[in-house]
């Protein structure tokens, strides 16, 4: 029962149940495709657990942001068109949101609050460093988002719009590496035409290096990345995209760039503040919500959440600005 994490009569039942399984479009870096690790399929069975309390509580108390008014599929659109639509229904500005913000994890905080904003579950889940980047859960009400909190801020920022991409083309996926297909090479540069507009690039890229550079260093790329909050894998594939960097620049930027060098010791690691930052604050509120109306109970509130009464009203405090590891 432990190993398995299933109740006692799980193992009683007249036949297996019908579960959910993993995205069919599990995605894995170039060389060949891998199983799920045992992480990752427990993750994966956690974030469909929590969307469908999302989905049950939502439709009782109302919540349709995501049915009535979505980010508009993708319909064949071009990764930069799509991204352009992205940005106006999620009211995100280069200038502000990202290049404005004080540090990149204020940008990870922004862009979650913002696709929140919009009735989607955004989940941050610690999968280990051999985990998949992210993953995506589609859904007509509730959608979810889930990102490995192992890597750094700005591959988490990189992924959150990575699945956002795949939420606009209605699938569900599971994030590991590069992309080597058709619908991954689409999110990916989906994901970096929306952090990075074509005009405002332009206008960085003339005045660093001026108007006739061709990017070929990877100086170069962290130099731009660091100027829009993004991560160098993110800018390469943008340079690349519109052709500002030379043929294969995507290929130079070393995996380790992605992942946390160390430190973050200032979180709040109390049991409510972790639970607050896993599943985050648009579905806390939505628990809260459904409680406030009578659709659910105080302790229905507390075992979905998995918390004590006094950790939730530490999570109840913390939620009107909760930090991001």
């Amino acid at each position: 029962m432990q190993f398995l994490k299933r109740p006692a009569p799980f193992f009683f039942l007249a036949e297996p149940p019908v579960e959910a399984q993993v995205p069919a479009s599990f995605r894995h870096a170039p060389g060949g495709a891998r199983d799920a690790t045992k992480t990752e399929l427990e993750a994966v069975r956690r974030a469909r657990r929590v969307q469908r309390i999302a989905k049950w509580t939502a439709e009782r108390v109302g919540d349709e942001r995501w049915a009535l008014e979505p980010i508009p599929p993708a319909d064949g659109a071009s990764p930069a068109d799509a991204a352009e639509v992205a940005r106006e229904r999620l009211g995100w500005l280069v200038p502000v949101h990202q290049q404005g913000a004080p540090s990149s994890s204020a940008v990870v905080k922004l862009i979650r609050a913002a696709v929140e904003e919009r009735g989607v579950v955004a989940l941050q889940l610690s999968i280990g460093p051999d985990g998949c980047r992210g993953f995506s859960l589609y859904d007509d009400l509730k959608p979810v988002i889930a990102i490995n909190t192992h890597y750094n801020a700005e591959a988490r920022l990189f992924t959150y719009l990575h699945e956002v991409g795949h939420l606009m083309r209605r699938t569900d996926a599971i994030c590991v590496g590069a992309g080597d297909t058709a619908a991954e090479r689409w999110c990916e540069r989906f994901a970096a035409a929306f952090l990075l507009p074509r005009a405002e690039l332009r206008e960085r890229l003339e005045r660093r290096f001026g108007a006739e550079t061709t990017v070929r260093g990877l100086d170069q790329v962290r130099l731009l990345a660091r100027d829009f909050r993004v991560s160098q894998t993110a800018m390469a594939i943008r340079l690349e995209d519109l052709g500002w960097g030379a043929s294969g620049l995507v290929g130079l930027i070393p995996r380790a760039t992605d992942f946390k060098s160390g430190g973050g010791g200032g979180a709040d690691n109390t049991r409510g503040a972790t639970r607050l930052r896993e599943l985050g604050a648009g579905y806390f509120s939505l628990l809260l919500e459904a409680e406030s109306s009578g659709t659910l109970g105080r302790q229905d509130v507390l075992r979905y959440l998995d918390v004590s009464e006094t950790q939730l009203r530490a999570m109840t405090f913390e939620a009107e600005g909760p930090s991001e590891s």
